[in-house]
C-alpha cells in the first residue's frame, strides 16, 4: 500500500474515558478528506483501562498503531511516536486537541512547497486563545523567554505541529537530549537553528475539558529543564565555533597533535 501521507502522533495517559470518542472524531475528518493517514497512540503506561482501549482501537483501525512506554514522558512518547512514523509528513496533536484543517493546510504547504516545520502558534496574530487567563499568560511569559534567551524567531513550541520528515529531521530528533515537557521545544529550536524553513499559522484553542494536571506544578521542573537546555545548547555552540576557529586559524592543520589526545 505505501506510505502514508501523513503520521499523526498521539501521545496518551490516562485517556480511557476521552479516547475512543476522540479517535473516531479524528479518523471521520480525516476519511472525509480523503487524507491517507497513519495514527500511532503511545501510550505512557498510564493504566489498564487506557491500554485496553488503545489496545482495542488499535485492532479496530487498520491504521491506528498503539505504542508502549515503560514509564510517563509526553516528550518521550512523541520521540518514539516520530521515529515509528512512515508518513512524509508528521503531525502532532493531542487527543483533546486536533484540527483536520490544520493537517490538510500542512500537507498542502509542505508536500507543494518547500517547508519544513508548521507551528499551530496560540501565540501568533488572529490566533483565538480560549483558555483560562493564568494559561494564557504563561504561554506568553514562555514565548518570551524562548525569544529572549535562545533567540527563537516562532512564537510557540507546544501544542500541534507538522514536521517534514526526513534525514535532517531524523538527525535533529536524535540530536535531543530533553523529553518530558521540553522535547518539542528543544526540536523546534534545533531545526531553526539547523537552518529549517518554519511557517506559523494561527489556531483556535478550546480547552474540551479541564486540565489533567495544575500548569504551576509543572512550571518549576520546566524552567529547571530550559536552564539546562540553555547550557547545553550553548556549550554545543561554543564547541563548534572552536572548532570552526581551529579551522580558520590553521589551514590545512592536521588536526590535534597525538600528545593532545
Amino acid at each position: 500500500m505505501g506510505s502514508p501521507q501523513v503520521s499523526i502522533v498521539i501521545p496518551i495517559y490516562r485517556e480511557a474515558e476521552f479516547l475512543e470518542r476522540s479517535l473516531a472524531g479524528l479518523i471521520y475528518g480525516l476519511e472525509r478528506r480523503r487524507i491517507s493517514y497513519e495514527i500511532l497512540l503511545v501510550e505512557q503506561f498510564s493504566d489498564q483501562a487506557t491500554l485496553d482501549t488503545s489496545l482495542a482501537l488499535a485492532a479496530r483501525y487498520p491504521t491506528v498503531r498503539h505504542l508502549l512506554l515503560p514509564e510517563p514522558d509526553f516528550g518521550k512518547a512523541m520521540r518514539v511516536g516520530m521515529l515509528e512514523a512512515t508518513g512524509s509528513v508528521i503531525v502532532n496533536v493531542d487527543i483533546d486537541y486536533w484540527d483536520v484543517t490544520f493537517i490538510r493546510m500542512c500537507l498542502a504547504m509542505m508536500l507543494d512547497f518547500d517547508i519544513d516545520v508548521v507551528i499551530g502558534s496560540k501565540n501568533a496574530r488572529m490566533s483565538v486563545d480560549n483558555r483560562a487567563y493564568s494559561r494564557r499568560l504563561i504561554s506568553q511569559v514562555f514565548r518570551v523567554i524562548l525569544q529572549v534567551a535562545f533567540g527563537l524567531r516562532v512564537s510557540d513550541t507546544h501544542g500541534i505541529k507538522a514536521w517534514h520528515r526526513s534525514p535532517r529531521l531524523i538527525e535533529q530528533i536524535h540530536a535531543c537530549r530533553f523529553t518530558r515537557d521540553i522535547f518539542d521545544t528543544e526540536l523546534v529550536i534545533r531545526g531553526e537553528r539547523a537552518g529549517f524553513r518554519l511557517l506559523e499559522l494561527p489556531v483556535t484553542v478550546a480547552e474540551q475539558r479541564q486540565p489533567r494536571s495544575s500548569i504551576f506544578f509543572r512550571i518549576p521542573g520546566a524552567a529547571w529543564s530550559l536552564l539546562k537546555l540553555y547550557r547545553v545548547l550553548a556549550g554545543e555552540a561554543s564547541r563548534r565555533g572552536y572548532s570552526q576557529g581551529m579551522i580558520v586559524d590553521r589551514p590545512g592543520a592536521p588536526g590535534p597533535l597525538e600528545s593532545d589526545v
